[in-house]
């Protein structure tokens, strides 16, 4: 899940431009129960998988993010492809890493050439594109026919967001994101400012970053920048039902009050910062070099700043990204799903491998290792781990990335609306008033005429 998983993308295939969010990343809304079911505790000791029979010679194409095909995370897939292919003889798993636009590109594209990988992953803020382009299998009935104990593994709200309507099932549900604020203790400590002082709202963050300027250093990157990089902060004055789409009214859901309200602070926030937009490099590099106090990012970023720690460059802390009010935070939040190709003749196999990589074992194994968020309460329940903690708390007022999802895919150009908006209003063009009034007109006219 990760970061990563983010940038905007425009693909031409049958007529749908695809716009794509990295990020591996939906979390619960309530806690998973303290201890998992008996069954499950003595499925959770058998790692192996159950042995076929009979040696088959099968090549099944895994398409998966790049970082789980790499480094820490990569080891460890491979360990659960290996373990796969060693309980079933002749087959083989091929597994290709690429990047989250990269990824749904291919995705995009293999359909139109009925050349979709056997398995893959993706987030469910690209489901509608993948649906209505027939790039993924229905796998409701194959769910329903897994053991209770199996599917009674799971988070009920995430396998309910690969659910969108009777007898449908899209995927499984196999990771979780959410976005939070990584703090420099060091920029913060030599602006005078305690690590344990918290920022609860705005006006205190606010507050913090001026100090910071006035030290010498600065507050944050911009939010401007991309349209994933404001719903960050919007989330802080929103609520679910103020973001999205209504497909069946034809009208989107921003809230043109809250808008203005998100654009005023980054208005006031912007002096003390960077105009270097939160995702890119320069702004991380500016973090790691103790010149830029906050970041928001996820999960994705940890081992980066924690390799930094560890050789005595960076001292760093996370927290919720502070809302408007107290009872609210800022942050993105997302689900990384396995699908399956509607066309592939080995269906039965990418099923078995898909549903050992989801069990309790894997998933234990994954959060254990990577602190990363996944669907699997089972296996969440047994993690005590701060990353993983962070993520799901900050995963309570975050805003999904495209919703709904699995309903209809977004028009291709919503984003860069949202976009071209916001930089009229930070160089001038509108006021944050004007602003808002033009890009719900322009927003709703785009869902008109899609």
């Amino acid at each position: 899940m990760k970061k990563s998983f983010r940038v905007l993308i425009s693909v031409l295939v049958m007529g749908a431009f695809l716009l794509s969010a990295c990020a591996p990343k939906a979390l619960p809304t309530e806690e998973p129960a303290s201890e998992p079911p008996a069954a499950q505790a003595e499925a959770a000791s058998e790692a192996e998988p159950a042995s076929s029979t009979g040696e088959q010679n099968v090549t099944l194409e895994f398409w998966t993010f790049s970082d789980y095909a790499s480094d820490v995370g990569g080891d460890l897939m491979k360990t659960f492809i290996a373990e796969f292919e060693a309980a079933h003889p002749g087959v083989k798993i091929n597994m290709t890493g690429k990047g989250g636009d990269e990824l749904n590109t291919g995705i995009v594209t293999s359909a139109a050439s009925g050349t979709i990988p056997d398995v893959y992953m993706g987030t469910t803020s690209q489901g509608a594109l993948f649906t209505s382009i027939n790039a993924m299998e229905n796998v409701y009935d194959n769910w329903m026919a897994m053991p209770e104990e199996y599917r009674s593994q799971f988070n009920e709200e995430m396998i309910k967001e690969v659910m969108p309507g009777d007898n449908e099932m899209y995927a499984l549900p196999f990771t979780g994101y959410s976005t939070f604020l990584y703090r420099n203790l060091t920029v913060l400590r030599a602006a005078g400012i305690d690590p344990d002082e918290p920022i609860e709202t705005w006006d205190e963050w606010l507050a913090q970053m001026e100090q910071i300027y006035n030290a010498g250093y600065l507050g944050m990157g911009s939010f401007y920048n991309d349209w994933w990089d404001f719903t960050n902060i919007y989330s802080g004055a929103a609520t679910p039902e103020e973001w999205g789409i209504d497909f069946q009214n034809e009208t989107t859901l921003i809230n043109p009050e809250k808008y203005i309200q998100t654009v005023e602070f980054l208005e006031a926030a912007k002096p003390y910062g960077t105009e270097n937009g939160d995702q890119d490099q320069a702004t991380t590099d500016l973090f790691l070099s103790n010149k830029l106090a906050f970041i928001v990012t996820g999960p994705w970023m940890d081992p980066t700043f924690k390799a930094a720690k560890e050789n005595g460059s960076l001292d760093y802390d996370y927290v919720l990204i502070p809302g408007a009010t107290p009872d609210n935070k800022g942050g993105v939040r997302g689900t990384e799903f396995i699908g399956f190709s509607p066309n592939s003749e080995n269906f039965d196999l990418a099923w078995e491998f898909a549903t050992y990589i989801c069990d309790e074992p894997q998933l234990l194994r994954w959060g254990e290792t990577l602190g990363r968020f996944n669907s699997n309460n089972a296996a969440i329940a047994k993690v005590t781990n701060p990353l993983l903690s962070i993520t799901y708390d900050a995963a309570v007022s975050s805003l999904f990335e495209r919703p709904p999802h699995f309903t209809e895919a977004y028009p291709g150009n919503y984003y860069q609306v949202l976009q071209d908006n916001l930089a009229q209003i930070t160089t001038g063009v509108f006021t944050p008033e004007e602003g808002a009034a033009d890009l719900i007109e322009q927003l709703n006219d785009t869902i008109v005429n899609r």
